[in-house]
């Protein structure tokens, strides 16, 4: 098995990392859930009035650019808080030396093809 030591965590890598996928996660969980809050709403609204009030086109062209404002500033909230993680990581390194991490193969991947005992090699003529 192999160790390694974490000694230090780039920011900007951390950065550049988190910012693309906490977009992507938070846009759609927000979209999901503007989508089940209108649909129940809009079904509130039917039960006691008799004429539709929302018109389904717009509100969901208003749903996916409201989703992604909202997602890209909680991504924005996100990021810094990645960053932030990221450098108290590289302060306390100092103090403590960092996470012990350990890698290990595959015995499968590694090994050659064995001949099982009592089977004979045939040779290509």
């Amino acid at each position: 098995m192999n160790r390694v030591l974490i000694k230090e965590i780039q920011v900007w890598s951390v950065a550049r990392t988190v910012f693309p996928l906490a977009w992507i996660v938070c846009s759609i969980v927000i979209f999901c859930v503007y989508l089940l809050i209108g649909s129940l709403l809009t079904n509130l609204v039917d039960e006691f009035a008799e004429m539709p009030v929302i018109d389904q086109g717009v509100g969901i062209g208003a749903g996916i650019l409201f989703s992604l404002a909202a997602g890209f500033l909680s991504t924005i909230a996100t990021t810094l808080i990645a960053v932030l993680v990221a450098v108290v990581y590289n302060l306390l390194v100092a103090l403590g030396g960092g996470v012990s991490v350990g890698f290990s193969e595959s015995a499968l991947a590694t090994e050659p093809a064995r001949d099982k005992p009592g089977e004979e090699k045939e040779e290509a003529s």
